[in-house]
């Protein structure tokens, strides 16, 4: 089988054999796919990519069971990148460490002449610096992440914007001027389709007693559950529910309007329930939704238990957050590599989806609790490229808990970086730590390295506050850096200066 200058290849179902190949023509301009689905694959090196005779991509780490098994992978090649090819898994049907241990991937690659591919992590760690003067939790260095600092390419961050939507550069996304409207993200990160010309709005579960709003405490997923389930009944024919977790759900409103104005949650909280129903296009059709929420609700057997445990009631939903879904690319197709996407929050994870990335379970960072840093091991050890994005220390130093912010820091390298490098001793992998700071004048942007285990470079530039005025460090903007990161882009002496 052959592609010349660009084109397109479709295997679904029947049986691939081992050491089937395909032959692209390197040299061509066009980009190439080849997509296999429903196919059973039989052999251990099922698919292997060759090249112009030069040179072949074995995908031995895409290596079959035992038994037959289905699959879906996808693989391309974008013209002028130097990784030549990678592959997509278009469906996580079977996660590959259930395939393989990683002593078997070990004593896969010692009898093979192909390298393994590169893993990448990529981890933004929200305020883990703060502006010079106000003492760092860096200091003292903890030991690990000072050998890696070492031994990383640094550089400097350019200072965000304060009208800026943190969401889009923490994906590499440049050019949004404007806030992205709450609904779209949060019906993206629900999975739900967004018909055209409807209005994705969220839903927020709230407390009303008096006439006061506030936000109850403790509600459980299948409370949240129970509360949607209860209000299909207030859906019409041109308002739809879409249930989400907790208390955070969504509603499209079909054929909608934009001629509206939705205070968020937060606002009503400040205002009260009056001075902050909706207003505009759609008024009658939210403001009776909302009446109905509250007289629905209130008698109901799991508020009446709640307010006899001294708790808020759930009694309250609250539509905010109206917009039309952004012009988004597929960023796992024009980068040619995918990612997952690990962050607490709902916002990001419906962005991610938008670009074509998956996005783990979506929680919270809560009071006293440190990051899953387990989960980050496990994320970055079942995924080629993974983006984790760290809020707990942000949160920390909002609520002035400066020392618990040290000691996130300790597990952070402990439990964390230190167990990194022992997982990948014996394989090529790229770190890239970006700290951007979002708290404070904003005349600091923050400081990133870029580590690679088979990489070797020296950086004497404290990883700190300090290091943020070395003018000697190249600067390079959040969306930038995090764009390299994810595209997996080479690593060269070049790409960044160092001090001697």
């Amino acid at each position: 089988m052959s592609l010349n200058n660009g084109g397109t290849l479709a295997v679904n179902g029947g049986a691939i054999d081992a050491g089937t190949q395909i032959a692209v023509n390197l040299a061509g301009a066009k980009p190439y796919a080849l997509t296999v689905r429903n196919a059973t694959i039989k052999g251990a090196d099922a698919l292997r990519l060759a090249g112009d005779g030069t040179s072949s991509f074995d995908l031995g780490t895409l290596a079959a069971p035992t038994k037959p098994t289905r699959c879906a992978m996808r693989f391309w090649r974008r013209a002028g990148r130097e990784d030549a090819f990678r592959a997509i898994s278009a469906e996580a049907l079977r996660p590959m460490s259930s395939l393989r241990t990683s002593s078997t991937l070990r004593r896969r690659r010692a009898r093979s002449d192909v390298p393994p591919l590169m893993k990448c992590i990529t981890l933004v760690g929200l305020d883990w610096l703060g502006e010079p003067g106000e003492g760092s939790i860096l200091d003292p260095m903890p030991p690990t992440l000072e050998v890696v600092a070492s031994r990383s390419a640094a550089f400097r961050l350019a200072p965000l914007r304060p009208e800026c939507d943190l969401r889009p550069p923490l994906l590499g996304l440049a050019g949004f001027t404007q806030r992205l409207a709450e609904g779209p993200l949060r019906v993206a990160a629900f999975e739900a389709h967004t018909p055209p010309k409807s209005v994705p709005l969220c839903l927020d579960l709230l407390s009303l007693e008096d006439g006061g709003i506030t936000t109850p405490p403790h509600v459980t997923p299948e409370l949240g559950s129970k509360v949607i389930e209860l209000a299909e009944r207030l859906q019409t024919p041109k308002l739809r529910l879409i249930e989400g977790e907790r208390a955070h759900h969504a509603a499209l409103w079909l054929e909608g309007s934009l001629d509206l104005s939705l205070r968020t949650p937060d606002e009503a909280i400040e205002r009260g329930l009056r001075p902050s129903l909706p207003e505009g296009d759609g008024e009658p059709m939210l403001r009776r939704f909302i009446d109905d929420s509250i007289n629905l609700l209130g008698e109901q057997e799991f508020n009446l238990r709640r307010m006899d445990e001294g708790l808020a009631p759930v009694n309250l939903i609250w539509p905010w957050g109206q917009g039309f879904p952004p012009v988004i690319p597929n960023l796992a197709l024009q980068r040619g590599t995918p990612c997952h996407v690990l962050s607490p929050a709902l916002g990001l994870r419906g962005l991610s989806k938008m670009c074509g990335y998956t996005h783990g379970p979506t929680s919270g960072t809560n009071a006293g609790l440190s990051p899953p840093f387990g989960e980050w091991l496990k994320a970055h050890d079942s995924h080629p490229n993974t983006l984790i994005v760290d809020d707990s220390i942000s949160s920390c130093r909002k609520a002035g808990r400066i020392e618990e912010s040290r000691w996130i820091i300790r597990e952070f390298d402990e439990a964390f970086l230190e167990a990194l490098m022992k997982m990948r001793e014996d394989d090529p992998f790229r770190l890239t730590l970006l700290c951007p700071i979002t708290l404070g004048s904003g005349e600091f942007g923050g400081l990133g390295l870029v580590y690679e285990s088979h990489w070797s470079s020296r950086n004497v530039v404290p990883f700190s506050e300090e290091g943020m005025s070395e003018v000697r460090l190249p600067i390079q903007s959040l969306a930038e850096s995090i764009e390299r990161s994810l595209s997996c882009t080479p690593i060269s002496a070049t790409l960044f200066s160092h001090p001697s």
